[in-house]
């Protein structure tokens, strides 16, 4: 036999994936065996023809495989065929969205085992202009159920025993971000847009699921999707109306409750990579990616009911928010999320922003209210030296799926902050909040700590500086506000040349304290010693050179460390070497000994290491050169040194 390894791919862009492999040996079949190794694959062997194989981690592997039948057997070894890299791991950032044509592109999803009742689709759209009539957003593509657009963008339905003409009055703007969603039982369909839901009840036939595909209704010429998609997730399972607006500016963590199908488009091509099992999307006519602006991200959210005055602890989110005593409310829902990532776009006014801003969306009746009297944002990652002035930090907002450079001049600024941990803003001076929306506090003052050499300058806003100080520069923004950055300039005197002493018998010392040490041995870095006292166990010249910050000291004279120089400590006890010199076996003498730290390491005169170990009775120098060499004993922490002399 000849054994010849085969596969059906060898890339696995999905650690969820499998790799079928394919026996394509030269054989008789009768009597034979097969014997397949996969060294980080799962599983690890197999003796059947034709394994499946899934490899759990990023890499690349080897597989190997023996063949044998009644007239001998053969061996292959291929060497890193298989590679793994995964694109599977869901990311906390928009990232990238599928462009559609509105002509021929769309994305075709496996069968999925849906029940037949009860789904959820979900998804964020940003149409360009209005769509084409029934042009679907999710839709199976036998049996037309699904979520599209009706005419002028309206969000509609097409279901087996439902009215595809019902109206749900929700519009989608052309050319923004929306988030839709189709919630499907046996007796109702509710869809819905930003949160807001409206229910046709209608008893409804079960579904026996077929291909689904994104962008497209049943590909017909006419009804295909133009615009940006992303964030497609599809639900084994009704959510709920408070799990649709908890999570729907909130990335998926990809084994949430029922999600069977999750895409980001966050491949650069190719496939759409499922996030939730493996049901990866084809995507036809060659759609494009581009840079996703839509509001979502890792994060968290929570929800209240606001129907008067009061504190509201918004605790999940990290947002308290105070209502005046008297005024108007939102009377109604309130959901606050948390994104752990920089919005599109910062503020014109803002030259530091933090990876952290908010979504509010109301779904009172009042969609404006009474002046918050304070808003204050816990868990906030704010800048040590920053919160020295609270007042530097501004708040801004804009419309809650708004992109681009669309936020406002500054609401108000802060007045009081904290440094991590624990960190928090809190905003309670005319807060100027009557509506909710995203919510980004930046910095107009960014401080920053330098620091030179006397003697040195600094470039600080174009002019060289070398006097300690604190040196301001402002920033005017085409939206005609200012941002200050703040440098605090510190000049350092070097410390006083130092010199080196022995303490010990091992031990060197900088006779100079500061705030790092740089030792050299033999004029190299020794890159491991940082202290102002260093461990020898090597003879040559050493030097040290003292920082205070980042200004360096002469370097010290050379001390040249010499073991023989090195007299015992005195102990009654110490170790005794005979004979010494010696034709090639020296006895050695260590007392108490039994449960202590031992090491030795022995020395040619050239300071090169020639032996070394952790048990020694003798040292048996035979057929090692005839000369003088070092030995260095290591015994209940302590150090001893002796000379030898091999004749």
């Amino acid at each position: 036999p000849i054994a010849h390894i085969a596969a059906n791919h060898q890339l696995l862009s999905c650690i969820k994936d499998s790799i079928p492999f394919v026996d394509h040996s030269t054989l008789n079949l009768d009597g034979a065996t097969w014997q397949w190794s996969f060294p980080g694959g799962t599983p690890a062997t197999s003796t059947v023809r034709d394994p499946v194989v899934y490899y759990g981690k990023e890499g690349t592997y080897d597989v190997s495989l023996t063949v044998t039948n009644p007239t001998g057997s053969s061996s292959q070894t291929m060497k890193d065929f298989v590679t793994v890299i995964n694109q599977c791991d869901v990311d906390p950032f928009p990232g990238l969205a599928l462009q559609l044509d509105g002509t021929d592109n769309y994305v075709r999803i496996p069968n999925i085992p849906l029940d037949p009742n009860h789904v959820t689709f979900t998804a964020w759209v940003r149409p360009s202009g209005i769509q084409a009539e029934y042009s679907a957003i999710i839709m199976d593509k036998e049996i037309a159920a699904g979520i599209n657009f009706r005419p002028g963008n309206e969000i509609g339905y097409h279901w087996p025993g439902g009215e595809w003409w019902w109206s749900s009055g929700l519009i989608a703007p052309a050319d923004e971000w929306s988030h839709v969603a189709l919630v499907a039982t046996k007796d109702s369909i509710r869809v819905y847009l930003n949160g807001i839901g409206r229910t046709h009840t209608i008893d409804l036939d079960p579904i026996a699921w077929s291909t689904i595909l994104v962008g497209t209704y049943r590909n017909w010429s006419d009804r295909y999707v133009k615009g940006a998609i992303d964030e497609v997730c599809i639900y084994n399972r009704a959510l709920t109306q408070a799990e649709i607006r908890a999570s729907m500016h909130l990335t998926k963590s990809g084994n949430d409750p029922g999600l069977e199908v999750y895409y980001q488009f966050n491949e650069s091509s190719g496939l759409a990579m499922d996030k939730a099992h493996k049901y990866h999307g084809e995507i036809f006519g060659n759609a494009p990616r581009i840079k996703s602006t839509a509001p979502v991200a890792e994060g968290s959210s929570s929800r209240k009911q606001v129907t008067g005055p009061g504190t509201f602890d918004f605790e999940e989110a990290g947002v308290e928010m105070t209502f005046p005593a008297t005024g108007t409310y939102p009377d109604g829902e309130v959901v606050v999320s948390r994104l752990e990532w920089y919005p599109d776009q910062q503020p014109d006014c803002v030259i530091d922003t933090t990876q952290v801003y908010w979504v509010i969306n109301n779904y009172g009746t009042e969609g404006s209210f009474s002046m918050l009297d304070k808003i204050r944002f816990n868990d906030f990652p704010a800048d040590p030296y920053s919160t020295q002035t609270p007042s530097g930090y501004e708040l801004f907002t804009r419309p809650f799926n708004a992109t681009g450079q669309t936020w406002s001049n500054s609401l108000c600024q802060a007045s009081q902050a904290q440094a991590s941990p624990g960190g928090y803003l809190l905003f309670d001076q005319q807060t100027n909040i009557t509506g909710f929306g995203q919510f980004i506090a930046g910095n107009a003052v960014v401080y920053r700590q330098a620091g030179i050499c006397v003697g040195d300058s600094l470039l600080i806003h174009g002019i060289y500086q070398d006097t300690p100080g604190s040196y301001v520069d402002s920033f005017q923004a085409q939206t005609g506000c200012d941002s200050v950055r703040v440098t605090e300039l510190s000049v350092d005197l070097p410390p006083a040349q130092p010199d080196i002493t022995l303490s010990g018998t091992d031990s060197l010392t900088s006779s100079v304290s500061g705030t790092g040490y740089q030792w050299l041995l033999d004029g190299e870095i020794l890159a491991t010693e940082e202290g102002q006292t260093i461990s020898v166990w090597q003879n040559g010249t050493y030097q040290v050179v003292v920082y205070n910050g980042g200004c360096p000291s002469d370097t010290s004279a050379a001390y040249f460390y010499d073991m023989t120089a090195i007299r015992p400590s005195g102990d009654p006890h110490a170790i005794r070497i005979f004979p010494n010199p010696s034709d090639g076996i020296f006895q050695v003498d260590i007392p108490n000994r039994e449960g202590k730290e031992l090491s030795i390491i022995l020395f040619d005169y050239l300071g090169q290491e020639v032996l070394s170990g952790n048990t020694i009775n003798s040292l048996d120098l035979r057929g090692y050169p005839k000369g003088v060499y070092f030995l260095m004993i290591k015994h209940d922490k302590r150090v001893y040194s002796r000379k030898l002399i091999l004749i």
